[in-house]
């Protein structure tokens, strides 16, 4: 796909134009230099063109702070793999050392760049504009201002028309969007780095690091897929400034819209109480989900090691046991593989349909051998099973008292669907109604 990448220092508002380009609000944007650490990849759609968007953070020549080197790091991913580049500066500001210095950065590059002048937010500014003819990248610059949408329809029709004249600016088909989600500081960046094989996510010791959610593609045995890095989930109460709650709500937004969440603990940690509530999150959300056991090459390792950490996380999940689990390593390397064919694997239950016949054959045998238990003296008749929907899995009951089973005997039926037809990972709704309902 034809990509462009948005480039610049610090607090230009590429985020912002980010935003306004892709008309979502996935980036984060904030007056704090350096919220934008990662790239991130959105799609835009203009004129009947589609093309990516890469946002980057902001370009430093000289190391400010831990992360000013590996953000540089991540610019010169994107500025590799665009077809095109977007130069990014400030009108209301002028030309800096820093915009010449960026300017000399994508020069040696040889690949085309365009100079978009931000922040001309009126005549004057937009007059102003003219001034960064100096940094030398010809005709094409263009005034615009991504906070009140000036100058970006001009900037859109033509990159479109550069579209146009390429033959890959086509979509991609949709894929299944796998998310790797848990607490601050388990080791989510540097899985996914292992799963890609290189630096896709920055990485650091400093919890907070990762701040959007960052879309991967990734190919697998011929199988594509999307994964997602997000930022670390943890209690209202210790996230410390507006940022952070920010890219928890990212966080969020992208289990919401991900098929699969992979759940990621450190083995040297274990499960604690905010892990439990993120797989609880996404188990309500009726995402399909794995438990990741992160850092196990930490894990001082005997005889019987992993079969009695198995069983006391089994133990903790309680009705949560359904989650698969694989140990890996980041560092190591071991099991990535077990994993990304695990995610694949709860992908897939989530769009099993059972045909009607082979579910009451199976069903109507466990319920004469289990019979609901009477109420008050009166029997309880479960008469018909259906299958509603898949993605996730949701059956329908036909009772003679729909509110009278008790939840219990829900979890007894949850646990037989499991056991005749597997649904790994895969949280099961299940739903009664009044026998003399009409079946559909």
């Amino acid at each position: 796909m034809y990509s462009v990448a948005l480039v610049g220092r610090p607090n230009v508002g590429k985020s912002t134009l980010f935003n306004r380009l892709t008309e979502e609000r996935d980036a984060i944007t904030s007056a704090v230099s350096g919220t934008t650490r990662d790239r991130r990849y959105g799609e835009v759609l203009w004129n009947g063109r589609r093309f990516r968007l890469i946002d980057t953070g902001g370009y430093l020549a000289t190391d400010e702070d831990a992360f000013t080197a590996g953000i540089r790091v991540q610019i010169a991913a994107a500025c590799k793999e665009a077809t095109h580049i977007l130069l990014v500066v400030d009108a209301q500001v002028g030309i800096l050392h820093a915009d010449e210095s960026m300017a000399d950065y994508v020069r040696r590059l040889g690949t085309s760049v365009w100079v978009v002048v931000n922040k001309a937010d009126d005549s004057q500014d937009a007059l102003a504009a003219g001034t960064f003819h100096a940094l030398g990248f010809g005709a094409h610059l263009y005034a615009v201002s991504a906070a009140n949408g000036t100058g970006t329809g001009e900037l859109l029709d033509a990159l479109s028309a550069e579209v146009a004249r390429t033959p890959n600016g086509t979509t991609q088909p949709p894929w299944p969007r796998i998310s790797i989600i848990g607490r601050p500081n388990v080791g989510k960046s540097s899985l996914l780095n292992a799963l890609l094989g290189h630096g896709r996510s920055l990485v650091s010791e400093v919890a907070g690091t990762t701040r959007d959610a960052l879309d991967t593609p990734m190919q697998y045995h011929k199988k594509r897929m999307i994964w997602v890095d997000t930022a670390g989930i943890r209690k209202k109460a210790k996230q410390e400034h507006a940022i952070e709650f920010y890219s928890v709500l990212r966080a969020l937004r992208a289990m919401e819209s991900s098929a699969v969440c992979v759940v990621v603990i450190a083995a040297d940690e274990g499960l604690c109480a905010q892990d439990l509530h993120v797989l609880r999150e996404a188990h309500n959300k009726k995402r399909g989900l794995v438990l990741a056991i992160n850092k196990w090459d930490l894990v001082d390792r005997k005889t019987g090691t992993y079969e009695s950490y198995r069983a006391l996380l089994q133990k903790r999940l309680g009705d949560l046991a359904y989650v698969p689990m694989v140990f890996t390593s980041a560092h190591t390397k071991v099991r990535l593989s077990d994993l990304v064919a695990q995610a694949l694997a709860v992908h897939a239950a989530r769009q099993t349909r059972i045909s009607t016949a082979k579910l009451n054959r199976i069903m109507a045998a466990e319920v004469m051998k289990h019979p609901p238990p009477s109420q008050k003296g009166r029997i309880m008749r479960i008469k018909y099973f259906t299958q509603v929907k898949t993605a996730a899995p949701l059956f329908v009951a036909f009772c003679n008292r729909p509110p009278q089973i008790p939840v219990h005997y829900t979890r007894f039926l949850i646990g037989r669907l499991r056991d005749h037809f597997g649904f790994v990972g895969t949280p099961i709704g299940l739903r009664y109604r009044s026998g003399d309902e009409k079946r559909n």
